[in-house]
């Protein structure tokens, strides 16, 4: 049985991921690929311009 509220009921818990370079090399183009089979146009975006700059 748990009591009412407690502080976690308070706290947006948010998930960030980092890649390296060679993480970005390796698993941008599926990225790529999975974001623009979801529609997620501006993910695909985002991680063609992480490709480019790393000159990938």
């Amino acid at each position: 049985m748990c009591g009412g509220l407690n502080v976690l009921d308070y706290i947006k818990m948010i998930d960030v991921q980092i890649l390296s370079e060679l993480g970005i090399r390796t698993l941008g183009p599926h990225t790529v690929r999975i974001s623009m089979s979801e529609g997620l146009y501006n993910h695909a975006e985002s991680i063609k311009t992480r490709l480019k700059r790393e000159n990938i």
